[in-house]
């Protein structure tokens, strides 16, 4: 399916989110194993991955954010702003 149709058509959105090839491309199995016993990961995503939810792609039989609590946020001077919240304690 050409790239176009993936990020513009319900059908190319639709498999995206089902594809797991997709998934293992972006989650790689060596960032997976980095991020074994993380609970949370504070991502600002640019380019490609602005546009799609990659934190809705599938790995293997779960998607990501059912295997990590994800968020999403504007750029990462978000975090460096957050001294003493609490949430820096386990930032990957």
């Amino acid at each position: 399916m050409p790239l176009t149709d993936a990020l513009t058509t319900q059908e190319g959105i639709n498999a995206v989110f089902e594809d797991t090839l997709i998934g293992h491309k972006v989650w790689s199995d060596k960032l997976m194993k980095e991020l074994e016993g993380v609970k949370n990961i504070w991502f600002a995503p640019t380019g490609l991955f602005y546009q799609w939810g990659i934190e809705y792609l599938r790995y293997g039989d779960k998607r990501i954010n059912d295997l990590f609590g994800l968020h999403r946020i504007s750029s990462n001077k978000f975090l460096a702003q957050q001294k003493g919240s609490g949430m820096n304690d386990n930032i990957t």
